[in-house]
């Protein structure tokens, strides 16, 4: 799901959009399909997790209740969460690039003369 978010998002930059316009329309469009997508899942693990049995002595009613409670927070997270870290990576490598670019207009240090020249 961040994956899926995630490229949008980037795929909106590469097209000249600004981060923040970028952000709010990829969660705009991929919410949905994102969230559609959980639904289907968790809707399915519904019926293992109420109405599960024994089946020769294993029950994967507590499996199928840790799998679709994780998807649920996961999938909510995921709106928030994955905007959240690409903004603070984004503004990280604005700052890294500013720093080498900075680096690189500084003039040469002083170099110290050899021992015969002084």
């Amino acid at each position: 799901n961040g994956i899926v978010l995630l490229d949008h998002i980037v795929r909106l930059r590469a097209g000249g959009m600004e981060r923040l316009a970028a952000i709010r329309e990829g969660v705009d469009v991929r919410l949905r399909p994102i969230f559609m997508t959980a639904a289907t899942t968790f809707v399915g693990l519904l019926p293992m997790a109420l109405f599960g049995d024994e089946n020769e002595g294993v029950s994967y009613v507590g499996l199928s209740i840790a799998v679709a409670g994780g998807l649920a927070i996961s999938t909510i997270t995921t709106a928030i969460a994955v905007p959240l870290c690409y903004t603070y990576a984004d503004d990280f490598i604005g700052w890294l690039r500013r720093r080498v670019a900075r680096r690189g207009k500084q003039p040469p240090a002083p170099q110290a003369l050899p021992a015969a020249q002084i």
